[in-house]
């Protein structure tokens, strides 16, 4: 399998697995505030919650995290860089060059020192700090960071196909200085460097014929031991100061209820949760922490390749107008979390007033069923779901919705998210399939290109067009928040004439630490830092 292959089966892996394994969405409204923009707070509103800071820092001790998901390699080129996929390991051993700073709404320098754009922002040059050394004692100069991100790029990181079209010129004129030349304007640019690509990678990890993570980050690996436990000791010879935390001990626990258990219990100290009844219970109880509202985040995607129902853009709008997200969050969730058929929901800093998603509207929907009919559709359509109880949940809410309308659906369980994954994006053997393109809050172009886009990889057969393509081109030049959110209701409307998937609502990802643990810094993808974290 090329490596291409290999990378885009990895992403579709995590894009799956990052929705069906916690399945959910419910109430609320307002506007949010990026960029200047008013905004409604609620209890469902991205960003770090219930934080006290106070007090002096501690130097010692332990932290034990609850963590979603085992990365399949702790390598940045080879594994989704989120919170829920290893990124706060790899972050802790590789640093970022630069952060999102949920407090101030900004992208911030982190391993690197400074970046600045040309006005035109084709031209992005960065800055790196003196003194920062690898683990392994080389430095980290402009030629590692060069190196780093060429080596991301040959080997299929996820964002490796936009690092591509994008970047035409890496330049390295002096050791602290790399200049990005891009093909295009991009202000948005600095936020690809808060993920994977920014993580930057020793050249001596690939030595010794098996990948061995070697960085400049806070940490250090000091054992991994499969499905149980990845355990970090502190770097003593860290750019930023020796961490006060001298052991980060990762732990693997697979269930959202066991880890909300384990945390309520003291057992560890943080946690990432993403099941909505679970992330509820940890906002009602006050936990502090970094949440992050995921748009698209709760989807089916519609199959709209010939030989398939959704090929009928009349069957993928019936779809949408058949299902009322508050009913379907009621009788997969319990009602909690955030219901929406909009890209972005109320309390996002990207909703746009006055242009949401289609309505619940089954009478319409019936009317373009019939119509479908009587061109020579026979009302069947396949949904593929998850094994899990909420998957199993969704897909008899979703049956019964939709056959009120007239569809005739047949209800597949997966066995594992693998299956789902070859149906979808191998095979293209699926009508209807629980999915996520996850749109992030915070720096959305690069999943919007990757899943919306015909030149992106994720899409799976949903529907695409050139009209969508120039509009999301068009958000990734915009230079101010506000032509982005004018350039999004363009989006949101095409949305709703294309209907490329049933959205149900955004997912809620947290990261969640007792009120003894501090310091923590926020990143793009929930990832969190923790290189001034310290325990009391």
């Amino acid at each position: 399998m090329s490596t291409r292959r290999t990378s885009t089966m990895r992403m579709l892996v995590a894009a799956v697995a990052l929705t069906t394994l916690a399945t959910g969405c419910q109430a609320a409204g307002g506007s949010d505030e990026h960029d200047g923009a008013p905004r409604t707070v609620d209890r469902y509103q991205s960003g770090l919650v219930n934080i006290d800071d106070s007090g002096s820092p501690k130097k010692g001790g332990s932290l034990t995290f609850g963590a979603y998901s085992e990365p399949t390699a702790l390598d940045p080129s080879h594994t989704i860089v989120a919170g829920s996929t290893g990124g706060d390991e790899m972050a802790a051993i590789f640093d970022e060059l630069m952060r999102y700073d949920e407090e101030s709404g900004k992208v911030v320098p982190q391993l690197a020192k400074s970046l600045s754009h040309s006005d035109d922002f084709t031209t992005w040059t960065l800055g790196l700090r003196d003194g920062v050394d690898f683990t392994d004692g080389t430095p980290l100069d402009a030629a590692a960071v060069a190196h780093s991100i060429e080596r991301y790029v040959a080997n299929g990181g996820d964002d490796a196909a936009i690092w591509k079209r994008n970047v035409t010129d890496t330049a390295t004129p002096d050791d602290h200085t790399v200049v990005f030349t891009l093909a295009r304007p991009w202000p948005s640019f600095e936020f690809l460097l808060t993920l994977g690509v920014g993580q930057i990678v020793a050249a001596s990890s690939d030595a010794g014929g098996e990948f061995t993570p070697i960085g400049a980050g806070p940490y250090v690996l000091k054992s991994r031991s499969p499905q149980e436990n990845l355990v970090l000791e502190a770097n003593p010879h860290y750019w930023g100061g020796e961490p006060a935390i001298s052991t980060v001990t990762f732990s693997y626990l697979n269930d959202p209820n066991v880890t909300y258990e384990s945390f309520t219990a003291d057992e560890i100290q943080m946690g990432f949760v993403n099941d909505a009844a679970v992330v509820d219970k940890a906002l009602r109880a006050k936990s502090p922490g970094y949440l992050q509202m995921v748009s698209l985040g709760t989807m089916g995607i519609i199959n709209a390749k010939e030989g398939h129902p959704g090929a009928d853009p009349r069957v993928r709008r019936a779809i949408q107008l058949a299902v009322d997200p508050k009913v379907y969050s009621k009788r997969v969730t319990g009602g909690v979390g955030v219901a929406s058929s909009d890209l972005f929901p109320g309390s996002s800093a990207w909703h746009t007033d006055g242009v949401g998603g289609l309505p619940y509207d089954p009478a319409e929907a019936k009317k373009l069923v019939a119509a479908a009919k009587a061109d020579g559709f026979d009302g069947k359509i396949t949904y593929l779901a998850a094994s899990s109880a909420s998957g199993k949940a969704a897909g008899v809410a979703l049956k019964a919705l939709l056959d009120a309308v007239g569809f005739d659906t047949t209800v597949k369980v997966a066995t594992t998210i693998t299956d789902i994954v070859t149906a979808v994006a191998v095979e293209g053997s699926y009508d209807m399939a629980t999915w996520s393109f996850s749109w992030r809050e915070v720096g959305p172009f690069a999943r919007m290109f990757a899943t919306s886009s015909s030149q992106g990889r994720l899409g799976a057969g949903s529907a695409t067009s050139p009209e969508l393509d120039a509009l999301i081109d068009r958000f990734q030049g915009a230079a101010t928040h506000e032509e982005q959110r004018t350039i999004m209701a363009e989006i949101q409307r095409v949305w709703n004439d294309l209907v490329p998937a049933l959205i149900m609502g955004p997912k809620a990802e947290l990261t969640m630490w007792r009120p003894s643990v501090h310091g923590v810094k926020s990143n793009s993808n929930t990832i969190v830092l923790l290189d001034q974290a310290w325990v009391d």
